[in-house]
Parts: structure tokens; C-alpha cells; sequence
């Protein structure tokens, strides 16, 4: 049963963040009102009028926000999502809008207030629409996963994975049960995942079920990143998988993270490059200009790092805090391995006070490994990597199938030394 008592409680993370008085509050009121007018198409014979009214107030407190706010245009397709809803008297078309915006929170790491938006759109469409509900629940799995409540998460994945058999949707009963092996890894049980991915995987296949196949090799690469041959080779089958420019560039970035910890600084470069390049949002831009830092300050050229930090700096206002935070986390370092104690002190005092308005964000450890090493209470070494060049002949031995020289040469078009040659 519906109770405004009980309406407030499921959105006492907005509430809470708007007693901040943080320079987003107007956003985060126009999503509070937003979800007290999907609280309201709970009620069987709601009034569309009336929540059409209460609507409009959304706009009036979105005329105060900056416009490179980035949570603004999730919010205004919430809104308009949710007045077609209203329009046809059914919740579940507001759910698209509603998951994406949920997505953004959960990339500025605002899990608390992602997951009061997707139980807000669980309750209003639940035993109304199955594809809806499962969607809703597999992002609840997600969101819950990433703030540590894992048997949550796996319940959430579970009744996902019911709903869509129940429905008879192969493909979300698939990804549902990916989640479930993600969980297994947060949990320490590895050995288990890899088993679950790897079944995933070849019944994706069998069925023909191309995206859930890829997600399930992406997944497996990182279960198997202590594993580095087959981590590789499963990154490879991923990237060859996936149909769509952004997650291509998803692999693309793994592969560079695989090859900055294994110490091939030269070629993870040309993939950062790569990824500066793409269009894909300044989520993933940010990221590709964390790896240049990272990378510049390890191979001590001043020059590349300051080109990035000037970049990074420029798009700073339309960073999510994560990404800010992960910028000013690899600026920091970079000072570190320069020598300049007064910038890297000024940086990762910078990524600090934006880890205090975090939710558990997995930064935090890295910043307090290197804000240790600023002052003196640990070795430069901790957070340096030694160089290793990854020639033709170790990629051969990496990759029997030709997958992973095939990605490489496709992704980014490697010469001399590293020249590879596309499989036949």
C-alpha cells in the first residue's frame, strides 16, 4: 500500500543530499519532484491532471540550474518520459529515461540515490510489464553490487532472471545470470564466476544471443585477468562481438588497463590516443585522459602531461565527481613522479575533498596510496610500474587464434615493432 510516509523514506538519499546545500540541489529537487509524481501513478485511479501540474513544477526549478550541468538533459528526458506515461496511464514508459538516469548517478557513484529512483519505477510498473521489471531489478543488482550489499544484489539478479523466464526473454534471463557471476566475483568466489561466465557464454552462443555472448566474454576477461593469455583472448572475442562503437571502446579501455598493469606503457598509449579520440561521452574521455596522465608521468614527459591536464582541466564542469575525482587522483600522482610536491599536495587534497561527498568510491584507496607516498610514509614505488615492451612474437604467444593481433590492428593500427598482421 502507497504512503507519502513511505514515499519520503524510499527518497531520503535526495532529501539528505538537499540539506547539503551542494550547488546541484536544484537538480536534485527536480528529481525528487520528478519521483514524487511516479509515487503518485502507484494509485490504480490516479488523477493525470493533477500529476501533469505537479509535472510543470519540474521545469520551473530546472530554469535555475546551470546549463552544463551534465545531470540536466537525464533529468528533462525523465520528465518527458514520464509525461508520455502519464499520457497513456502506464508507468513503464517512463522506464528507459528512468534507467538512464539511475546509470548517471551510478557513474558519479551516487548509488544511494540511483537505487530510490529504480525502486521508485519498480514500484509504480511491478506485474505490469516484465521487460520493465527485469531491467529494473538487473540495475538494482548492479547498483547494490557496487555498495557492497551482495546478497542483495544476487536476490535482485535472481528475481530478474525469473521474471524474464517467466516471459520467455532469453536474452535478459542471460544477462541477469552474468550479473549473478559478477556477485560470485565480489565475493571472492572467482573460480565459480569464470565456471558461470563461461556456461553464459556458450548458451549465448547456441542461442544466438550475440550481445549477452560478448558481455559474457568481456566479464570473463576481467575474472581471468590474473590469467593473462586467456584474459586476453577473451577480450579479443568480446571486442569482435559487440556491434556498437561505445562498447568496442568499453574493450578498448580494458585492454589498456590489461596493458598499463602488465607494463607495456608504449602500447597502452596508443590505446589511450585511441580513446581520446572517441565520442563517447566525457565519462569515457575523462578516463582515456586519466590513462595519458597516469602514462605521461610514468615515462616522465612533462610535455604530454601537461597537455593532458590542461584538456582535462577544460572539461572539468562536465566531469561526473568520479571522473574528477580519478583526474585529479592521476594529476596528483604525475606531480609525484615529477618531483613537484606542491602540486601533487594541492591535487590529491582536491581528489580528497570530493571522495568526502562519495559513496564508497573504489578511488578512495588509490588516493590514500598515493597521499601516503606524498608524505613520506610509503615508497614512489608503490605506485610505479617498470616498462615492458610487448613485441609481435609475445603477441603471437599470447594469442594462437589471431583475435587479439586482429582487435590491436583494428583498434589501433600498430607499426614497426609491433606491427601485426590480420588473421587469414
Amino acid at each position: 500500500m502507497y504512503s507519502q510516509d513511505g514515499a519520503l523514506e524510499l527518497h531520503r538519499p535526495l532529501i539528505d543530499r538537499m540539506a547539503l546545500g551542494r550547488p546541484d540541489r536544484p537538480c536534485t529537487l527536480a528529481a525528487f519532484l520528478i519521483l514524487n509524481v511516479m509515487d503518485g501513478m502507484r494509485h490504480p485511479e490516479f488523477d493525470p491532471v493533477g500529476l501533469e501540474l505537479r509535472l510543470n513544477a519540474v521545469y520551473h526549478t530546472l530554469a535555475s540550474v546551470p546549463e552544463r550541468d551534465p545531470q540536466v538533459p537525464y533529468i528533462v528526458r525523465l520528465a518527458e518520459g514520464l509525461r508520455k506515461a502519464i499520457k497513456k496511464r502506464t508507468a513503464h514508459l517512463a522506464v528507459p529515461a528512468l534507467l538512464n538516469y539511475a546509470d548517471w548517478l551510478a557513474v558519479d557513484s551516487r548509488f544511494e540515490e540511483g537505487l530510490s529512483v529504480l525502486d521508485t519505477g519498480r514500484f509504480a510498473t511491478e506485474g505490469h510489464h516484465a521487460e520493465s521489471d527485469t531491467k529494473l531489478q538487473r540495475r538494482r543488482g548492479y547498483v547494490l553490487r557496487h555498495i557492497g550489499r551482495l546478497n542483495a544484489a544476487a536476490t535482485a539478479y535472481r528475481d530478474g532472471m525469473n521474471t524474464a523466464a517467466n516471459a520467455g526473454n532469453e536474452y535478459l534471463e542471460v544477462r541477469c545470470k552474468n550479473g549473478l557471476a559478477l556477485v560470485l566475483m565480489h565475493q571472492g568466489r572467482v573460480r565459480e564466476a569464470i565456471h558461470l561466465l563461461q556456461a553464459i557464454k556458450k548458451v549465448a552462443e547456441n542461442k544466438g544471443l550475440r550481445r549477452a555472448q560478448a558481455c559474457a566474454s568481456h566479464d570473463l576477461a576481467i575474472a581471468l585477468s590474473s590469467y593473462e593469455k586467456t584474459a586476453l583472448k577473451s577480450l579479443a572475442d568480446a571486442y569482435h562481438l559487440y556491434d556498437d562503437q561505445s562498447s568496442k571502446s568499453r574493450a578498448i579501455s580494458d585492454l589498456c588497463r590489461f596493458l598499463v598493469a602488465a607494463g607495456h606503457f608504449e602500447e597502452a598509449r596508443r590505446c589511450s590516443d585511441l580513446m581520446v579520440l572517441q565520442k563517447e561521452g566525457s565519462a569515457f574521455r575523462a578516463t582515456a585522459l586519466g590513462t595519458e596522465l597516469w602514462l605521461a608521468g610514468q615515462a616522465q614527459d612533462r610535455a604530454a602531461f601537461e597537455r593532458a591536464r590542461k584538456e582535462a582541466e577544460m572539461m572539468d564542469d562536465t566531469m561526473a565527481t568520479k571522473s574528477r575525482v580519478d583526474v585529479r587522483l592521476r594529476i596528483g600522482q604525475g606531480y609525484l613522479f615529477f618531483g613537484d610536491l606542491t602540486k601533487a599536495r594541492q591535487y590529491l587534497n582536491f581528489a580528497n575533498e570530493l571522495l568526502d561527498a562519495q559513496e564508497g568510491d573504489m578511488s578512495s584507496a588509490a588516493v590514500k596510496e598515493a597521499t601516503d607516498v606524498l608524505n613520506g610514509n610509503r615508497s614512489l614505488d608503490l605506485i610505479q610500474i617498470r616498462p615492458r615492451r610487448l613485441s609481435a612474437s609475445r603477441v603471437s604467444s599470447l594469442d594462437s587464434s589471431g583475435g587479439l593481433a586482429a582487435m590491436l590492428h583494428d583498434a589501433i593500427g600498430i607499426v614497426g615493432d609491433f606491427r601485426l598482421q590480420q588473421p587469414v
